[in-house]
C-alpha cells in the first residue's frame, strides 16, 4: 500500500553483498515472518529474492544459510497470492506460486514432497536450512512463522541497482492538504484502516 506507515527496522544481519553473476545486491534480514520480511525488503529498495537459476540458488544458499555460524532457513520471494485456491495435485500446486518481484522465473527447486500446503495455510516459500534432510531445497510454509524446527527463518533481499523506485513518503498526502482540506487527514487515516482490514484478510498483501 502506498500509505503504509514506515516502521523502524533493525539493521540487516548482512549486506549489501554483490552477486558477481548478476550484479544484484543482497541482504540477509533478521529472523521474522514472511510479510514483515517483504516490507523490510522494500524499504531496502528491493524485494525478497527471486531465484532465476541453479547458479543463483547455489549462491544465495551458500552465502546466507550458515551466515554467522547459525543454520538458517531463508525466506524467498515466492508466494501463493490466492490462499483460497489450492490444487490437490502437487504439480498444479507448484503453478499457483508467483514471484513477489513480478519476474517470471521458471526455475524450481522444491523438496520431493513440497509444496505440501500442510493444514491448508502454507502460502510462502523458504529454502530449507543446512540442518534439514532437504537442505537447500524449497518448502512452502505458513507466513507467520519466524522459525521452523528450531532454526530461524531469515529473509533474503535482492536489489537490482539498475532499477530504483522513488522512496514513498507516507506523510506527504496529509501535509500537502492540511491547509486546504483538513478532512484529508481523516481520509488518509481511513485508508490505513482499510488497508489493515485488507491485510487481515490477505496477509501477503
Amino acid at each position: 500500500s502506498m500509505l503504509m506507515p514506515l516502521k523502524s527496522l533493525s539493521a540487516p544481519l548482512a549486506g549489501p553483498i554483490t552477486n558477481a553473476a548478476n550484479s544484484h545486491v543482497y541482504y540477509l534480514l533478521g529472523a521474522s515472518n514472511w510479510t514483515a520480511s517483504k516490507e523490510e525488503a522494500r524499504q531496502l529498495g528491493g524485494e525478497l529474492a527471486t531465484i532465476n537459476d541453479a547458479a543463483e540458488q547455489a549462491w544465495v544458499y551458500g552465502t546466507f544459510s550458515s551466515y554467522g555460524g547459525v543454520k538458517r532457513h531463508l525466506w524467498i520471494g515466492l508466494y501463493d497470492p490466492n490462499a483460497a485456491q489450492n490444487a490437490v495435485s502437487r504439480v498444479e500446486r507448484m503453478g499457483e506460486f508467483r514471484w513477489i518481484s513480478g519476474e517470471a522465473s521458471s526455475y524450481q527447486n522444491w523438496s520431493p514432497v513440497e509444496p505440501s500446503n500442510s493444514a491448508g495455510n502454507e502460502q510462502c516459500v523458504n529454502i530449507w536450512s543446512p540442518n534439514d534432510p532437504n537442505a537447500g531445497r524449497w518448502n512452502d510454509a505458513n507466513w507467520t512463522l519466524t522459525n521452523l524446527l528450531g532454526d530461524p527463518l531469515n529473509g533474503v533481499v535482492e536489489v537490482d541497482p539498475s532499477f530504483r523506485s522513488p522512496p514513498v513518503n507516507p506523510t506527504e498526502p496529509a501535509e500537502v492538504s492540511v491547509a486546504a482540506r483538513p478532512t484529508k487527514i481523516e481520509q488518509v487515516v481511513g485508508d490505513f484502516d482499510r488497508d489493515d482490514a485488507r491485510r487481515a484478510r490477505d496477509p501477503t498483501e
